[in-house]
C-alpha cells in the first residue's frame, strides 16, 4: 500500500510544480501588469534560473574534485572561494564600468552617475580655487555659490592666441 502512496505524493508534487508554470502563463497573458511589477518578477525568475543552474555546476565541480580525491571539504572549498572570487572581479568590474559611465545605459542610475560626475567635477574645482590666495580664506558657503560662475578654460602648450598676438607686439616694438 505504501507504494500508491508514494506515487500520489510524487504525482501531486509533479503537478504542483509544473501548474506554476501554467498559471503564471495564465496570469501574463490576461492580467495587466505595470512595467515596474513586470520587470520585478522577471528579475526574480532569471535569479531563480541562474542560482538553479548555478547550485547545479557547482554540484558537478563537486564531485568530479571528489572523483579527483579531494575530500568533501577541500572540493566544496574550491567551489565556495570560486564563487566568491568571480563575485569581487564582477563587482569591480562593474563599479569601474560605472565610473566610465556605463551607468547611463539604465535611466534609473543616471541621475545617481550624474550627481556623481557633478560632484566630483565641483571637488576639483574647490581644489583648484584653493591655490588662489584671495579665495582660499573664504568660507565654504561662499565657494559654493561661485561655483556656478566658474568655467574651466584650457591653453595649449604655447599659450593662447592673444597671449601669442601680445608676445609679437612685445617682440616687434
Amino acid at each position: 500500500m505504501s507504494g500508491v502512496r508514494e506515487i500520489v505524493i510524487v504525482s501531486l508534487l509533479g503537478f504542483l510544480t509544473t501548474s506554476s508554470s501554467i498559471v503564471g502563463a495564465a496570469l501574463g497573458l490576461f492580467t495587466p501588469l505595470s512595467r515596474r511589477m513586470l520587470a520585478c518578477v522577471l528579475a526574480f525568475a532569471a535569479g531563480a534560473l541562474i542560482s538553479g543552474l548555478a547550485i547545479e555546476l557547482a554540484f558537478k565541480g563537486a564531485q568530479e574534485l571528489h572523483k579527483q580525491g579531494f575530500n568533501a571539504n577541500a572540493a566544496w572549498s574550491f567551489i565556495g572561494s570560486g564563487f566568491a572570487v568571480g563575485s569581487i572581479i564582477y563587482y569591480f568590474t562593474s563599479l569601474f564600468l560605472d565610473q566610465k559611465g556605463a551607468a547611463i545605459r539604465y535611466p534609473t542610475r543616471f541621475r545617481e552617475y550624474a550627481l556623481g560626475r557633478k560632484q566630483k567635477e565641483a571637488n576639483s574645482t574647490i581644489q583648484l580655487l584653493s591655490k588662489c590666495d584671495l579665495l582660499r580664506h573664504l568660507p565654504p558657503e561662499e565657494v559654493e555659490r561661485i561655483l556656478p560662475c566658474v568655467r574651466t578654460r584650457h591653453l595649449d602648450d604655447e599659450g593662447s592666441g592673444q597671449a601669442r598676438e601680445a608676445d609679437e607686439l612685445r617682440t616687434n616694438y
